[in-house]
């Protein structure tokens, strides 16, 4: 299964993410991260992956937040990947319908494996 991580501060959360990737998937998971929006490249090729991630600030550097990412992701009828948003923010949920998005599964920092195990299993991907 491919995993793309939108998240500046990836290298923080590695060993949590390598953790994870061992316990429930034996290792198989293929997790790339992306540090911005634009490092990725052409968003069409989202369609390879199975799971996107995605740090709703990112970084100064992104062209586009979070937000603005997920929205070009739907506007480009991207379906593939399965959506999870990971954030520090107490009401995200509310925060995605202000900015007129589904209700997607949170990913709360301080990240825990039982807060990455929970949006997994929300696809039920475990």
């Amino acid at each position: 299964m491919k995993v793309a991580i939108f998240e500046n501060e990836y290298p923080q959360f590695k060993t949590l993410f390598d953790g994870f990737n061992l316990i429930y998937f034996g290792g198989k998971l293929d997790i790339k991260d992306f540090k911005s929006s634009q490092e990725f490249g052409d968003l069409l090729k989202l369609n390879g992956y199975n799971v996107l991630i995605v740090d709703i600030d990112l970084s100064i550097v992104s062209k586009m937040d979070g937000y603005q990412l997920i929205t070009e992701v739907l506007r480009l009828q991207i379906t593939n990947p399965k959506i999870m948003v990971l954030t520090g923010h107490n009401a995200m949920k509310e925060k995605l319908k202000e900015h007129h998005l589904p209700d997607y599964p949170i990913i709360s920092k301080p990240l825990t494996l039982a807060s990455i195990k929970a949006a997994f299993e929300y696809y039920n991907l475990i």
